[in-house]
């Protein structure tokens, strides 16, 4: 019987362990280029231009609605949607002499203007950057095709239609035709390079941004990858259907990154000097997450409010009383004028304006271009806000809270949906104002609590206090509140007995509240809405004013989500109580 042969191993003799696998030295030194910031930036911006020169390539068509809420970015001296209760269908009057400006398109793109005859013959003149021809149209829709001249670079082309004035008794409108629908087909030819270096700049500068914030290198890399990706995906979804939703926004967007890398800078600065001079006490890490939430509260506000497609109700009207205060109208600001009253008011009042917001917002009419002005006040009200939540983070920490519950606290400023709502939907520019204001007379009135004695310390508090007054009127309440809670807290500081037993009746009182306001709003959510379209003007196509449809307030999203996001904060501020109640 065999037995089974072993190596022979001379005694006094050791036996080598295996090497483990090492890679090789130049994988090592490439990884260790690749994780330098501008290098993975840089090779990320490249992707996203070959990603984004290839989905341009791809041939696509899309189609603008005239007279929907998404035609304003492309539509020049056009009047107010209508709707046509014959045609079933929305439509805009142009004036006599109008334009249509569009972005990102290729050459050999066809255009298509869906427009409206009135009589047999009607002269409809197009220049599409070959000179002005003649169209002469026929009663009823028609399409008219063009093929106009487009930019090799960026992709723009200007379309002008001049069209002979007519009047209508009961209307003081020169109106000149009718527009519906504008259809827009490409065929790749050719794409332009500019939105493509565009996109590729945002993609590196993004990459910067979130690497600089996180200190983490592949948390940078993520999102240059998810955007340059991201891209390529909404340039070549439904054949190319949402590309012009993109390509409008390309400029805007590098602006808005350009603006939050100066943001993030200088809320670190100024967090590290006040950290040397003592007045606050914060770590690196707290400081790095502090000037992050910042910077994510003025990219999501200025970056959706900058959207072409995004309406902003009350933008108009700051524009228009900042626009006062530069031709030295200043009185008229506190007269009452309907053209600055929201239409929302559906009043001729004299609103509470105070002309401060306008004062220091003048500068901004100064800006060039024909949106200078409006992304000027945007920029602005976005820093603002980005301070508040900086003052935020520094209110948890004067109230006792580490450097955790800080950026927490300023996270939780910077993503509030209200918030949000307030600068991109309604744009209630001065209340903004007025609210970072009144945190900081708050910040002031905490740090030179022991010094008030002396003369100088409450004349600095008073100037902060006054500035917030005359901010805007409602800096009344948001201090009014701030202080309520203020007190609250530090009563929840020294005694937290009395402070539950308080706790618990109030929310026994809200429950009550919320029980008996439901059964008010029971019988109100029969009451329909008013369809948008019943408010439209009328005119030759429209007989009757269209009935509204029956929209149920109850309904409305945001008013199941309201209740839940408070009961949500309110859990989690009592859990974190409880956690810090040990120090």
């Amino acid at each position: 019987m065999s037995t089974p042969s072993h190596p022979q191993v001379n005694r006094g003799t050791t036996v080598a362990a295996p090497r483990p696998l090492r890679l090789p030295v130049a994988v090592h030194n490439v990884r260790a280029v690749v994780q330098q910031p501008i290098i993975l930036a840089t090779l990320l911006g490249l992707l996203s231009l070959l990603v984004t020169m290839m989905a341009l390539a791809q041939p696509w068509r899309t189609s603008i609605i005239v007279g929907s809420p998404f035609d304003r970015p492309y539509l020049r001296e056009f009047y107010h949607a209508e709707y046509s209760e014959i045609h079933q269908s929305g439509f805009r009057w142009t004036q006599p002499v109008a334009s249509v400006i569009l972005q990102g398109l290729d050459q050999g793109t066809v255009v298509v203007l869906h427009v409206h005859g009135d009589y047999d013959g009607m002269p409809l003149g197009i220049d599409n950057g070959a000179g002005m021809q003649t169209v002469a149209l026929r009663p009823g829709w028609q399409q008219v095709y063009l093929l106009p001249r487009v930019n090799a670079w960026n992709g723009n082309t200007f379309i002008r239609l001049n069209a002979p004035a007519q009047f209508v008794e009961g209307d003081p409108r020169a109106r000149g035709v009718a527009v519906r629908q504008i259809d827009i087909r490409g065929n790749g030819a050719m794409p332009p390079l500019g939105q493509a270096v565009l996109l590729a700049l945002s993609t590196a500068l993004a990459t910067l941004l979130m690497g600089r914030a996180t200190h983490r290198t592949w948390m940078g890399a993520l999102v240059g990858l998810s955007l340059a990706l991201g891209v390529g995906a909404v340039l070549t979804l439904d054949e190319g259907y949402w590309r012009l939703t993109l390509t409008n926004y390309t400029g805007r967007l590098l602006v808005v990154l350009l603006l939050g890398g100066l943001v993030l800078l200088a809320a670190e600065w100024l967090l590290a000097c006040l950290v040397q001079r003592g007045i606050i006490r914060l770590g690196p890490g707290a400081r790095r997450g502090l000037a992050a939430a910042a910077l994510l509260a003025f990219v999501m506000r200025f970056g959706a409010a900058a959207y072409p497609l995004n309406y902003n109700s009350d933008l108009p009207l700051i524009l228009g009383r900042t626009w006062l205060v530069r031709e030295g109208q200043l009185l008229s600001i506190f007269l009452p004028n309907p053209a600055l009253t929201p239409v929302q008011w559906e009043m001729d009042v004299t609103i509470p304006r105070s002309p401060f917001y306008y004062i220091i917002t003048t500068p901004v009419t100064l800006l060039p271009s024909r949106y200078g002005d409006e992304l000027g006040m945007l920029a602005f009200s976005s820093v603002v806000d980005a301070v508040a939540v900086l003052l935020v983070g520094m209110l948890v920490l004067a109230l006792g809270g580490n450097g955790r519950a800080a950026v927490y606290g300023g996270l939780l400023a910077a993503a509030l949906p209200f918030g949000l709502r307030m600068m991109v939907s309604w744009g209630i520019l001065p209340t903004l104002l007025a609210q970072c204001l009144s945190l900081l007379a708050v910040m002031v009135w905490l740090h030179l609590r022991p010094r008030l004695h002396k003369r100088w310390a409450q004349l600095v508090l008073g100037v902060c206090l006054a500035v917030a007054f005359i901010a805007y009127p409602t800096a009344l309440v948001f201090l009014g509140t701030t202080g309520a809670l203020l007190i609250a807290l530090l009563a929840l500081r020294r005694d937290l007995r009395p402070c539950q037993r308080y706790g618990r009746a109030l929310v026994r009182l809200w429950w009550r509240l919320r029980c008996f306001m439901a059964g008010m709003f029971r019988p109100c959510s029969a009451v329909p809405c008013p369809n948008w379209r019943a408010h439209l003007q009328p005119s030759f196509l429209v007989p009757l004013p269209n009935p509204p449809v029956p929209v149920y307030c109850w309904h409305v999203p945001g008013a199941q989500c309201g209740a839940m996001s408070k009961i949500g904060i309110v859990g989690w501020c009592w859990r974190w109580q409880a956690a810090e109640r040990c120090s």
